[in-house]
């Protein structure tokens, strides 16, 4: 299963793993699915920010 909406994803799988570039760059359990969330948002967060050059 493939999506970018987390919930669909916490309540249908029992392992996350995120792909960049086609690499997979972060994978998380059940357990583990809160930290991995928390830590694609920071990422996207710090993207964002790099785009607008602040």
């Amino acid at each position: 299963m493939s999506s970018h909406i987390f919930s669909t994803l916490t309540d249908s799988c029992d392992e996350i793993l995120v792909l960049k570039d086609g690499v997979i760059s972060l994978s998380a359990g059940r357990d583990g699915f809160n930290l991995l969330e928390d830590k694609i948002k920071s990422s996207d967060l710090k993207e964002r920010i790099k785009r607008i050059d602040i």
